[in-house]
């Protein structure tokens, strides 16, 4: 997303820069820490890869609707982006969101935005970053029917605390965020959820990983040296 002149800004890096770091990314932090819910869940291997390419057109149609989408009750236009017949539905919810929870009052700061924290040595990517109804939002969009609603939120507690313990621009970002936000886009409609920011969780996430489970997670990788999954959007 282009800044404007003024803007708040974080550094941008490429997907090859943020891919090659050997950093671990807050999902696998969380996954090492409390499990894969996914692995022995006995969902058949089709069924995640259908629940990931959901994940990932309503993530990318999302961030273009955003892009598109520039002011407030903006008219419908033919560059406005759509997704396919396939998840048409989860359009009509996003749409139902934007009108009945938020009166479409929204202006993105940053979307996909890759963090990568040298001092704490792990990295993310944050969906959105938006201004909503005239409050900072750090925001998580999710598209599964069984939300977990305690990982998302130390999801976004550790994305707070990689920017408030980034560098100097990320650290006023930080300063900045009023709330952490999740919507949840399913089948049969949406719930925005509301999570207090609370730096004990975050805190408390950092010293498990750091004083227990780094070491661990470490040490099986290089014992399976298998390639790494993938991580699935939901």
């Amino acid at each position: 997303m282009e800044r404007k002149k003024g803007e708040m800004r974080m550094k941008n890096y490429s997907d090859e820069q943020f891919f090659d770091c050997p950093f671990r990314g807050v999902t696998s932090v969380l996954n090492a820490i409390f499990g894969n819910k996914f692995e022995g869940s006995g969902i058949p291997e089709h069924i995640l890869k259908m629940a990931g390419e959901r994940g990932t057109a309503v993530h990318k149609y999302i961030e273009e609707w955003l892009g598109w989408y520039d002011r407030p009750f903006k008219k419908v236009d033919a560059d406005e982006p759509h997704l396919g017949l396939e998840y048409a539905v989860y359009e009509t919810n996003w749409k139902e969101w934007l009108d009945e929870r938020i009166a479409w009052d929204i202006r993105p700061m940053f979307t996909e935005q890759k963090v990568i924290n040298k001092k704490l040595r792990i990295k993310g990517i944050i969906d959105c970053v938006a201004l909503v109804n005239g409050k900072v939002c750090m925001i998580d969009w999710k598209t599964s029917s069984n939300l977990d609603e305690w990982s998302t939120n130390c999801q976004l507690q550790l994305y707070y605390m990689m920017l408030a313990k980034g560098n100097k621009e990320e650290r006023e970002i930080a300063k900045k965020i009023d709330e952490l936000r999740c919507l949840s886009l399913t089948k049969t409609g949406y719930r925005w959820f509301k999570f207090e920011i609370d730096k004990k969780i975050g805190t408390s996430i950092l010293e498990l990983w750091n004083k227990h489970f780094r070491e661990i997670a470490e040490a099986e990788k290089l014992k399976t040296k298998t390639t790494p999954k993938r991580t699935l959007i939901l």
